[in-house]
């Protein structure tokens, strides 16, 4: 073999090794954006719970809503339904994959039919201003239903 024959298999062989290593760096990427979006959202998921659970035992179990707890239900509501929106916000742009996505959404109608309308204000749930990530997504998921 000629001395430029060699120089071509070697710039042949280390092109396709750089390819190889391109590909293996964009699937590792992608694996770790999805990586960090399932943890971000199960942050998320587990304020939701331990939330959910405050109010229950703080507030609807004890029926207690004194005027000092009253401003803590007002606090609790700002939290969580900042905790919702946050959740919505990952949902609809993508940084949880289907499955969990899929996994999510009866617990979200629940979050967003038992409590959000329920404790939330008339401007709350009437101006976009206000929740709109949560709105989208509620609209979203109800679409399919309504063609069922």
């Amino acid at each position: 073999m000629s001395l430029e024959t060699i120089k071509v298999i070697a710039i042949i062989a280390s092109s396709i090794a750089a390819f190889v290593t391109l590909i293996f760096t964009i699937i590792s990427i992608r694996r770790n954006i999805k990586v960090t979006g399932l943890q971000i959202f199960q942050n998320t998921y587990s304020d939701l719970q331990r939330l959910s659970e405050k109010v229950y035992f703080e507030f609807i179990e004890t029926d207690n809503l004194s005027e000092s707890n009253r401003r803590k239900f007002e606090n609790w509501k700002s939290l969580f339904f900042n905790a919702l929106e946050y959740s919505a916000f990952l949902l609809n742009n993508g940084f949880v994959t289907k499955e969990i996505y899929e996994f999510y959404k009866p617990t979200f109608f629940i979050y967003y039919e038992d409590i959000f309308l329920v404790c939330a204000t008339e401007e709350q749930k009437s101006e976009d201003l206000y929740f709109q990530e949560m709105k989208v997504l509620y609209k979203r998921l109800k679409e399919p239903l309504r063609g069922d």
